[in-house]
């Protein structure tokens, strides 16, 4: 599943719904993610806006997505947006979920989290 809010601060309604305080996940998500680069929809892009169109992996929990990432973000040769996703792999590896989540969806952290 794909989170959307990436950092903790501010969140915004389009983020997080107000009432559920739940992290909006799209089902559609895995499928558009790997729909955009099996069909090289991504090679079609200016430089840029890959970064955006990879998100929807960097955000993910699913580790092969994370993995997938990585590697879409090192063949554009973006080192900033690659040592974040590498970050976020990192997280994955280690918490199979990304502890900075845990307020906003009512999980509390353990003692390795905090």
């Amino acid at each position: 599943m794909s989170c959307y809010y990436h950092r903790p601060g501010p969140v915004s309604p389009q983020s997080i719904p107000r009432h559920n305080q739940k992290l909006c996940r799209s089902p559609q998500g895995p499928w558009v993610r790997r729909h955009l680069v099996v069909n090289q929809f991504d090679q079609g892009l200016a430089d840029w806006p890959w970064t955006f169109a990879y998100l929807p992996f960097e955000h993910s929990k699913d580790l092969a997505d994370q993995d997938k990432s990585v590697e879409l973000l090192n063949q554009l040769s973006a080192e900033s947006s690659v040592e974040v996703a590498t970050a976020h792999r990192d997280t994955i590896v280690r918490f199979a979920r990304f502890p900075h989540h845990n307020e906003m969806v009512g999980r509390t952290s353990t003692p390795e989290e905090e």
